[in-house]
C-alpha cells in the first residue's frame, strides 16, 4: 500500500505540471481557437438530470399526486350549484293549483344551492394525511432516480476517460512497430536481420493500426454513448474535459471505507428506503379512511328556488316574468344523515383489502432495506477487489516494462528477433492496458462506496 501511495505522489505531481487534458470524442485535442464549451463531471451529470424524460415524468407524477393532496383538503370547502329549466307543456297539463286542465303551459324554474360535509366518518382527515405520505414517497422515489441516474453517468464519464487512455496506449504501439520496422530496415540493408523479420515487423506494425482504429471505435462509442445518456442533441459539438487520474485514484484509496461502518447512516437516507416507509404510512391511513365508511354521514344543504308559469290564456293575469319570480322564490334549508347499514360487505372487504395493502408495502420496505445491505456489501467487496487487482496491475506492468526494455536494447544489439521483440511489446501493452482498466474501475467502485457514505458524486 505504501508503494502504491508513494507511486501516485510521484504521478500527481507529474499530472500538476500537464494539467487536465481535453479531448474531442475520437480522442484529438481541440484546437487553441476552438470556443466549443468543455464538459466537466459536473456538467455532465447536471445536465442529464435536466433533460432526462424519466426524471420528467417522475416530476409530474409529483405534480399529480400534490394535486390530488389539494382536492382532498378541498372537499372540505362548500360546493356550490345552480340550475336553470325550462318545460313546456302541450295539450293536457297541470295549473298552478295542480288541477288538470286542457291547455298548454310554460314553466321556468331558477333554483341555487350549497351542500355543506358536516362528518364524512373522519374520511377526509384520514384521506389528506394518505395523500400527504403518497406525495412525500413520489418526491423520494424521484430523488432515488435522480441518484441512479448520476451513478449512471459517472459510469459513462469514467469509460470515457478509461477509453481514452486505451487510445493513447494504442497510438504509442503504433509509434514503437513504426520504429520498429525502421531499425529492421535498416538492419536489413545491413545484412544483420533477414527480410522475413522485416515483414514481421510490417505485419505487426498493421496489427497495431488496426488496434488503432479499434481504440478509436471504442472512444468515439463511448462518448456516444455518453452522449445519449445525457440526453444532448449536438454529439459533434460536445468535448469533454479528462481529470487528472493519479487525483481521482489517490482520493479513492483515501475513501475506502468498511461496509459496517456506512449501513446505519445510508439505510437512514436511502430515498428509496424513506419512499418505502411513506408508503407504509399512506397504507395505514388507507385502512383507515376505508373504516370510515362504518360511520354514518351528515350533510347540511341550502337552496333557493323560484319560477314563472303561464298559459296562453292566464299569461297577464298571473303577473309578468320578474313579477313571479319575485313571488314565488322560496328558501330550503336541510340536513341528511346517511347511516350504513348493509353494502353488500363491501366495506368490510375495502378495509380487508387495506390492510393486505399495509402488508404488501411492509414487505416492500423490508426487501428495500435488505438490497440497501447488499448494495453496500457488494460496492465494498467489488472496491476491495478492485484495490487489489489495481495493486497487482501495478506490479504486472511493472514487470512487462522492464522485461520490454530489456527485449529492445537486445533487439537494438542484434541479440533478438522482430518476432521476440514484438511478443514483449504486446505483453506490455496488454499489461498497461489492464492497468488502466483497473484503475478506472477502482475509481468508478470507491465513487459507489462513497457516495452512499453521502459525500457527492463530483
Amino acid at each position: 500500500m505504501t508503494k502504491v501511495l508513494n507511486i501516485l505522489l510521484i504521478g500527481i505531481g507529474l499530472g500538476c505540471l500537464c494539467g487536465p487534458t481535453v479531448l474531442a470524442q475520437d480522442g484529438s485535442i481541440p484546437t487553441k481557437g476552438d470556443t466549443t464549451r468543455i464538459w466537466g463531471l459536473r456538467d455532465v451529470v447536471e445536465y442529464a438530470l435536466d433533460n432526462n424524460v424519466q426524471l420528467q415524468a417522475g416530476a409530474i407524477e409529483v405534480e399529480n399526486k400534490d394535486i390530488a393532496l389539494k382536492t382532498t383538503q378541498f372537499s372540505r370547502l362548500p360546493n356550490l350549484y345552480g340550475s336553470i329549466g325550462e318545460d313546456m307543456n302541450f295539450g293536457r297539463s297541470q295549473n298552478r293549483e295542480g288541477v288538470t286542465e286542457d291547455q298548454s303551459s310554460y314553466n321556468t324554474s331558477i333554483s341555487a344551492g350549497t351542500s355543506i360535509p358536516v362528518f364524512e366518518g373522519f374520511k377526509i382527515n384520514r384521506q389528506a394525511k394518505a395523500d400527504k405520505f403518497s406525495l412525500e414517497a413520489a418526491r423520494l422515489e424521484l430523488e432515488q432516480s435522480r441518484q441512479d441516474l448520476s451513478l449512471q453517468i459517472v459510469g459513462y464519464y469514467l469509460q470515457v476517460i478509461y477509453n481514452r487512455e486505451a487510445l493513447r496506449i494504442a497510438y504509442d504501439q503504433v509509434e514503437i512497430n513504426r520504429k520498429l520496422v525502421d531499425n529492421t530496415r535498416k538492419m536489413v540493408d545491413g545484412g544483420t536481420k533477414t527480410a522475413s523479420e522485416l515483414y514481421n515487423a510490417m505485419s505487426s506494425l498493421a496489427t497495431s493500426e488496426s488496434n488503432l482504429v479499434t481504440a478509436r471505435n471504442s472512444c468515439t462509442t463511448s462518448m456516444l454513448d455518453l452522449v445519449q445518456a445525457i440526453n444532448y442533441p449536438d454529439y459533434h459539438g460536445f468535448e469533454l474535459e479528462t481529470p487528472t487520474a493519479d487525483e481521482m485514484l489517490l482520493e479513492a484509496m483515501f475513501q475506502l471505507t468498511p461496509a459496517d461502518s456506512i449501513y446505519e447512516d445510508y439505510l437512514s437516507r436511502r430515498p428509496g428506503i424513506l419512499a418505502a416507509e411513506s408508503k407504509v404510512k399512506m397504507a395505514e391511513r388507507n385502512v383507515k379512511v376505508a373504516q370510515s365508511a362504518y360511520w354514518p354521514s351528515i350533510r347540511l344543504g341550502v337552496s333557493y328556488g323560484t319560477g314563472y308559469y303561464a298559459t296562453p290564456q292566464s299569461s297577464v293575469e298571473r303577473g309578468s316574468f320578474f313579477t313571479q319570480l319575485g313571488y314565488n322564490g322560496q328558501v330550503v334549508i336541510g340536513a341528511t344523515m346517511s347511516i350504513p347499514i348493509f353494502n353488500r360487505m363491501a366495506t368490510v372487504n375495502s378495509v380487508r383489502t387495506a390492510r393486505n395493502n399495509v402488508r404488501t408495502q411492509e414487505l416492500s420496505l423490508r426487501q428495500n432495506r435488505l438490497d440497501a445491505i447488499k448494495e453496500v456489501q457488494t460496492a465494498f467487496v467489488n472496491a476491495s477487489t478492485a484495490l487489489g487487482k489495481y495493486e497487482a496491475g501495478l506490479k504486472s506492468e511493472d514487470a512487462a516494462r522492464k522485461a520490454f526494455e530489456f527485449e529492445q536494447k537486445k533487439y537494438e544489439s542484434g541479440r533478438s528477433t522482430a518476432y521476440q521483440f514484438d511478443e514483449m511489446r504486446q505483453k506490455h501493452a496488454q499489461a498497461e492496458l489492464e492497468l488502466v482498466q483497473a484503475k478506472y474501475n477502482f475509481i468508478f467502485r470507491v465513487k459507489i462506496l462513497d457516495f452512499y457514505k453521502g459525500n457527492p458524486l463530483y
